[in-house]
This record gives structure tokens, sequence and C-alpha cells, in this order.
């Protein structure tokens, strides 16, 4: 008589793919930084592209954490002594501000918001026609000197809260952070909003955002299941 025997695999995180890495490399669509673009004059707004020419931009001010719940959104305007955007409200050409987005270096924007109850700054991408149904938000967020009140980002998708980041006062680090969305198609918001409990010096956030395509895999890895024959002597 014979019979099976089913082998286990040695390992079956060696014979299935994990998602991520089936996903990995996927096509970028937009990148805070490098997507960024300045104003010309004091009072300028701005809602540029994405490089992939899929989504726009958006440099934000609400009064709550959740901005697509606000009906009091404004856009930042171009203050040219800081320079960055910062609210509308003051003279944009003097330096001072209680909220701002800022190019801080060459890969990095900055968010800032510095005294509790103050507006919550926040970047905005809005997808356009062609996007892909999945994508994938990576990032990362420190602070960028020693002390103030430590801070707060929140990522929201459709104004659901999918991530808090937390940055005590002496976090020079950081942290990074990468999320997946599905059923995304033209309309869908995501948010990265600083908190507005900042120090009045101390609290800048420095942030990078980027959006990338999740390609469909070309076909999903089976799980192998080696199956061998054992003869067995009766008795």
């Amino acid at each position: 008589m014979r019979a099976l025997r089913i082998v286990a695999p040695a390992s079956v995180a060696a014979l299935a793919l994990s998602t991520s890495a089936a996903w990995a490399g996927g096509a970028l669509i937009a990148d805070a930084r490098a997507d960024w673009v300045p104003g010309m004059i004091p009072g300028d707004t701005n809602s540029p592209p994405d490089s992939a020419g899929i989504g726009v931009w958006e440099y934000l001010l609400a009064n709550n954490a959740n901005p697509t719940v606000d009906p009091t959104l404004q856009t930042l305007a171009w203050d040219t002594m800081i320079p960055g955007y910062e609210s509308p409200d003051f003279l944009h050409v003097d330096g001072f501000n209680t909220t701002s987005l800022t190019a801080e270096n060459s890969s990095e924007l900055g968010m800032y918001s510095n005294a509790p109850g103050s507006e919550w700054v926040f970047l905005r991408w809005t997808a356009g026609p062609g996007v892909p149904s999945m994508l994938s938000i990576d990032g990362s967020a420190r602070k960028d000197v020693a002390g103030g009140n430590g801070l707060e980002l929140f990522l929201y998708v459709d104004g659901i809260r999918r991530r808090t980041i937390e940055i005590v006062q002496d976090n020079l680090v950081g942290e990074t952070f990468s999320i997946e969305v599905s059923d995304v198609e033209p309309g869908t918001l995501i948010d990265l909003v600083h908190s507005n409990n900042g120090d009045t010096s101390d609290d800048l956030a420095l942030i990078t955002l980027q959006i990338r395509e999740i390609p469909a895999p070309a076909g999903l890895p089976l799980l192998a299941l080696a199956i061998t024959g054992a003869a067995r002597r009766r008795r």
C-alpha cells in the first residue's frame, strides 16, 4: 500500500512573497519636496501639480485637526522674507508668522505652527483622473532643533486618520511612516497635518511625503506543498 505524505516547506515565508515585497518599487507619483513651487511675489498662492501629472498639491490652513470637516480652509500665501507660505492674514513681507510651510533643504519641507490654539497647517494632495487604485504613502518627520513642546503630525485619507506621528522635544532623528491605500479614485484626499501645540521657536517639523503606485502583481505566488510518496510496508 502506498500513502501520500505532505511535507511542510521549511519556511512558508520563503515560498510566499509578502504583499509589500511584491509591490516594492512602484512608480513615484508625487513628492512634496520635489513638486514644491515657491511664490514669486508677496501674497502668491500655488497649487502645483505632482511630478506624474495625476494629482495636485495644496498648501493650506485649517481650524481643525481634520481638514476635511473644516469649513474654514484657507490657502497659505507667500511671504518673501521667510521665505515660505504662511497664513493669508499677514503682510507677507515681514518674515513674521504663526504657521508656515517652507522648503528647508533639498529633501525636506518645514511645517510650523508655533502656539497652542493657532491654526493647523497641512499639505494636501488631491488625486486626479488616471490615479491608480492602490497607493503607498511614505514619509518621515523630525524636529529641527531640540526643545519646545514636541509635536504631532496626523496623516488622513479622505478624512479618516490613518497615522499619528509623535515627536518628543529632543527627538532630532524622528520617525518614518508608510501606509497602503486601496480604492483610490479621482478626488481622494491625502492630508498631512501639523498639530497646533508647537513652541514659539523650537517645533518646526522637517518632513518628507511621497506617494507611489502599488502595481497589481503579475501573478500571486501560490503556496507550494511538496507531496512525496513513501512506501510503507505491511507488517
